[in-house]
């Protein structure tokens, strides 16, 4: 019984390995898309300019429905 929930534990670290380390190997977006509320347009582009000076990621958006 030890034997099986070890090597549940071991398969379980693997495939928590595999699905994590993608996110710290690759490079940042170079552009993102911002589905957004018609009405937050002018909040949404106040905060996307922030967004583009701090990371260097331009900000895309979509306010359609």
């Amino acid at each position: 019984m030890k034997r099986l929930w070890f090597s549940i534990a071991i398969v379980s670290a693997l495939m928590l390995l595999i699905g994590v380390l993608p996110c710290f190997a690759s490079e940042p977006a170079k552009s993102i898309m911002v589905y957004s509320g018609a009405g937050m347009r002018k909040p949404m582009n106040e905060i996307g300019k922030v967004f583009q000076e701090r990371f260097g990621t331009d900000v895309h958006y979509n306010y359609a429905g």
